[in-house]
């Protein structure tokens, strides 16, 4: 499944997370992701991926066109855990790597 502009805009409102936060769990640039949602141009296949895993991770499900339905997009946590998920992740300091055997 693709993911239109509008799909990416929305979803990542939905996530309540910035173009910023996006960029930065995902990899692409702000230009990239900017010039996408406003419709000047299309990422290559790579951003476009990046930017979609990203925005599951963050807590997007993208529900395909299916029986006459359009294609969407929902939360696949509440609003707060998905709020949350990015400082989840950097809850603690910078992560390293283990030091176990």
């Amino acid at each position: 499944m693709t993911m239109t502009a509008q799909e990416c805009r929305a979803a990542r409102i939905l996530a309540q997370v910035d173009r910023d936060a996006l960029c930065e769990e995902s990899g692409v640039t702000k230009r990239v992701l900017a010039d996408f949602e406003n419709q000047n141009s299309a990422p290559g296949p790579d951003d476009l991926k990046a930017l979609k895993d990203a925005l599951e991770r963050l807590g997007i499900t993208f529900i395909p066109e299916a029986r006459g339905a359009g294609a969407g997009i929902r939360l696949k946590f509440s609003r707060k855990q998905s709020a949350g998920i990015s400082s989840w992740e950097t809850e603690g300091g910078e992560a390293a790597e283990d030091s176990l055997p």
